[in-house]
């Protein structure tokens, strides 16, 4: 599971903050508001920027546990959480382990962890976490996957909180012929193996939610979705640029109509003040029957 670029990855970032389920991100804080400390494992974590929304919504002392399996993201992480704190005018430090970050409103110890989500989920020390989570990481995923990570959470009492899952939805305004080969071509790319086995792509907050049924928890999902337009149109035009890519690998066949789909796309971004693009996501927060406060 690898080949994500730090640029798209801060292209996207604050349309993803502005996209959250709030209510579940709600919910979730009234959980954990009661402890004194919480232990965070963030999974797929790129650059950080899960932490980056979620850690000044966490009002306790938090230690969080980035892991990715690209060095190349874990070594942004400290220049685009040194560039978050400065903005917010917290310090923050190196340490032997990774990174203390203090302000008025926050206290974080941050490790980045490399491993790999197949082999290394065993070796993480979930068991002592209290909140396991992940961002845009689920659709990448296979069912034996998803079992798993319901199976970890099951076994440490963890909560679990994983967003912006990409469930298959995605509307253009205005239409365009092509639209609905092109949707349907990346929903079927996205169904292919990314490496944590052949992925669920839009189905897997679903079968998440199936797979956590099968344990004592409370579930609750909410949309997440996308909503692209002039504020954000170089991030819909790199979207379109993605899935037209998608479509003619997963079809190359159809590489012709892509690329002149592609090119339309961006004349209509350009030209009509209306364009707009909807993505479709889900969040997921599962929290154990058993949980109390403490």
């Amino acid at each position: 599971m690898s080949g994500f670029d730090d640029g798209w990855l801060a292209l996207r970032e604050p349309i993803d903050a502005r996209s959250r389920n709030p209510e579940l991100q709600a919910r979730l804080c009234d959980v954990l508001a009661a402890r004194s400390s919480i232990r965070v494992i963030d999974l797929g974590a790129g650059t950080g920027s899960n932490f980056r929304h979620l850690a000044p919504l966490l009002c306790a002392s938090q230690h969080w546990q980035l892991v990715d399996n690209d060095n190349r993201l874990l070594q942004h992480q400290s220049v685009r959480l040194a560039e978050w704190s400065l903005r917010r005018g917290a310090v923050m430090q190196q340490n032997s382990t990774g990174i203390d970050i203090k302000a008025r409103d926050l206290e974080a110890s941050v490790e980045r962890r490399h491993a790999d989500l197949v082999t290394g989920m065993s070796t993480l020390g979930i068991e002592h976490a209290d909140l396991l989570t992940g961002s845009a990481l689920l659709d990448l995923a296979g069912r034996e996957w998803l079992a798993a990570l319901a199976g970890h959470c099951a076994g440490s009492g963890c909560v679990a909180f994983f967003t912006l899952s990409y469930d298959g939805r995605i509307d253009w305004t205005p239409g365009h012929a092509n639209d609905a080969d092109v949707r349907s071509r990346v929903n079927a790319h996205q169904r292919q193996d990314k490496g944590l086995g052949v992925a669920a792509g839009p189905d897997a907050a679903a079968i998440l939610v199936e797979c956590f049924g099968q344990h004592d928890f409370d579930i609750h999902t909410g949309t997440s979705d996308w909503h692209l337009g002039v504020d954000s149109s170089a991030l819909q035009q790199e979207y379109d640029r993605g899935l037209a890519r998608a479509a003619a690998e997963f079809d190359p066949s159809f590489a012709d109509i892509a690329s002149g789909w592609l090119a339309d796309r961006k004349s209509l971004s350009e030209s009509d003040p209306t364009s707009s693009t909807m993505v479709g996501h889900r969040d997921v927060l599962a929290i154990p029957r058993s949980l109390k406060p403490r």
